[in-house]
């Protein structure tokens, strides 16, 4: 009896099922709390969800959530840039460089979970030198 995984029809066969169109999910409308210019942003994220397999409705918090901490920081690199950069004339940082500051390292963690940015390019195996060094406890 062949192997089904050696088997070349059903290595085909496989193939066509996952490049199949599978049920077309329907993307979940925009939050209320979230400026409709940020629609785009929001699809896209869902849409980046639903094709790793990892959107579930819950997310749409983290999502929304995500895009809130975005908005936040783009009105305060606007008000910074408008009031004339980071530095005011009399030397001191610009209330907003903190919020940006906050607002940056927040989005990379939660842009992490949802397989976005820096975050998502990084190896899920670990590297030969992140072997734990012995120990005393070690058997």
């Amino acid at each position: 009896m062949p192997n089904p995984t050696t088997n070349k029809s059903s290595q085909l066969r496989a193939i066509k099922d996952k490049s199949a169109p599978t049920k077309k999910e329907r993307i979940p409308p925009l939050p209320s709390s979230l400026d409709p210019s940020y629609k785009a942003e929001w699809t896209g994220i869902v849409k980046h969800l639903m094709s790793r397999d990892a959107w579930v409705p819950q997310k749409g918090t983290l999502v929304e959530t995500y895009l809130i901490n975005l908005q936040a920081m783009r009105q305060a690199q606007d008000r910074m840039t408008a009031d004339g950069g980071p530095i005011s004339e009399s030397g001191k940082p610009h209330p907003a460089s903190a919020i940006i500051a906050r607002h940056s390292g927040f989005l990379t963690k939660i842009g992490g979970q949802l397989g976005l940015g820096q975050e998502a390019l990084k190896p899920s195996t670990p590297s030969a030198s992140a072997k734990p060094a012995k120990s005393t406890w070690s058997a």
